[in-house]
């Protein structure tokens, strides 16, 4: 999320994002003790202006079998990605939101992202 609201303000060349979440400012503005209310409006996230706006290489990871981030949050995030120079979309098969107890997701990742911006860069 921080990521995409800042890629524009730092002119950030190529961007990985991973599992984005995405927050509407209700939900940005409000305590909570728990992920219950994290679907709540995020469809109006600014880091999807963001994103739209972004014009350099973009590289989305969705888990697999995400069981935290709402159906549809993360790849609203490629889907809005008009502006990108080139965009892929990379799904890590078999992984869930908590990469790192996951050795094989972890390697997974790290070989993408290492393999993406040896390219992009």
């Amino acid at each position: 999320y921080i990521a995409a609201m800042l890629c524009n303000k730092f002119k950030v060349k190529s961007l990985a994002l991973t599992a984005p979440a995405a927050y509407s400012l209700n939900v940005m503005n409000i305590q909570r003790d728990d992920d219950s209310q994290l679907d709540i409006g995020f469809e109006k996230s600014d880091s999807y202006r963001e994103i739209e706006k972004f014009t350099g290489n973009f590289l989305l990871s969705i888990c697999e079998l995400d069981d935290c981030l709402p159906k549809g949050m993360a790849e609203e995030y490629f889907d809005v990605a008009t502006s990108a120079k080139r965009k892929e979309q990379f799904i890590l098969k078999g992984a869930y939101h908590a990469i790192s107890p996951q050795p094989i997701s972890r390697k997974e990742i790290k070989e993408k992202l290492i393999d993406w911006f040896s390219k992009m860069l």
